[in-house]
């Protein structure tokens, strides 16, 4: 069996938006308004190389093994799942966080906007609109329109979420869709591939103090491309004793030249906090042999992330190892 990469058709990075000058005192007052928003480190995606690095000082270069190491298959698969929307998220919340941290061009009412701006060599002119809702919450748009066009009716929204500030019983909580379509059509050269969108809800403590990512936090993503039937559900749970859970569940093409029909497929990784993780799979429909339908395997992956026992249904690899080798003896899927 072909190694996935599944998550390859969905992640194109969606590049930083050039803003030009801004104000750059931030004003007190908006305090509230950047509590609301959340910064891409707190709505990471965690992986098993992440909890090696963090509990085991004989694990800080887990990370930057040679290219050629015998990782285990699904560990890559978990890690390219997690880096893909993790790069895409950085970077446009990455652009907002910015943003917020300026002087607002307007600041009316129950709304803060910042532009519009226009960079001499970008297509698109964009803006960042935030909206007091009630109480402690906010909703926050960026959006763009071509850059010959004078009308607020052109705008197209790329990122639109909405979050509570601190004191309010969601503060962590929120959603936010990106719209990698509209990223396209405003900018065409700097988005060729991309395509759908990317909708994230994230669940974090309430009462979080920390600049760095918040634990425990569950994390959910769901990828819809468009012009295709494939899709991504993931969900990311990062726990205190840092152990972590990543499930994929969608249906998409897992061969690696992305020519062949989609299977309908599940991953569910998980590992412990010295990062020995386990992933059971299931494929069924697509080009898996009826007779064969649904494959199920089995691998585990010890501290280095090397293999340490593989087992399918369909004989697609020869098994390796013994079930002992594994973190968990067996899945231990819990939320």
């Amino acid at each position: 069996m072909k190694s996935p990469q599944i998550v390859a058709i969905f992640l194109a990075a969606l590049g930083s938006v050039s803003l030009g000058a801004c104000v750059s005192q931030p004003d007190e007052g908006l305090e509230s308004i950047r509590q609301a928003l959340p910064q891409a480190q707190r709505v990471q995606l965690k992986g098993p190389e992440d909890t090696a690095q963090s509990s085991s000082a004989s694990a800080t270069d887990a990370g930057a093994a040679p290219a050629n190491a015998p990782y285990a298959k699904f560990y890559v698969f978990t890690r390219e799942v997690r880096d893909g929307v993790n790069r895409i998220t950085a970077a446009v919340l990455g652009t907002a966080w910015w943003i917020v941290n300026t002087k607002p061009t307007t600041l009316e009412g129950q709304e803060a906007i910042w532009g519009p701006f226009t960079d001499s060599l970008e297509p698109a002119t964009w803006r960042f609109r935030v909206t007091h809702q009630a109480e402690l919450q906010y909703d926050y748009v960026l959006e763009g329109r071509p850059k010959t066009s004078t009308s607020d009716q052109d705008y197209r929204t790329v990122l639109s979420g909405v979050g509570y500030a601190k004191g309010d019983a969601k503060h962590g909580d929120g959603t936010f869709t990106i719209d990698l379509d509209a990223a396209r059509a405003l900018d065409p050269v700097a988005h060729p591939n991309d395509s759908g969108t990317i909708t994230v809800e994230h669940d974090l403590p309430p009462t979080f103090t920390s600049e760095i990512a918040p634990l425990p936090r569950t994390i959910q993503v769901s990828l819809v491309p468009r012009n295709t039937a494939a899709y991504l559900d993931i969900l990311s749970i990062a726990r205190e004793d840092q152990t972590g859970t990543l499930i994929v569940d969608g249906l998409a093409d897992t061969d690696e030249n992305k020519q062949t029909a989609l299977e309908d497929v599940t991953v569910k990784s998980e590992w412990n906090a010295l990062g020995e993780g386990r992933s059971d799979v299931t494929l069924s429909g697509g080009d898996v042999p009826a007779a064969l339908s649904p494959v199920t395997l089995v691998e585990c992956w010890d501290q280095q992330f090397k293999q340490s026992y593989y087992k399918d249904s369909a004989g697609f690899a020869t098994a390796t190892g013994e079930p002992s080798a594994c973190a968990f003896a067996t899945p231990d899927i819990t939320n």
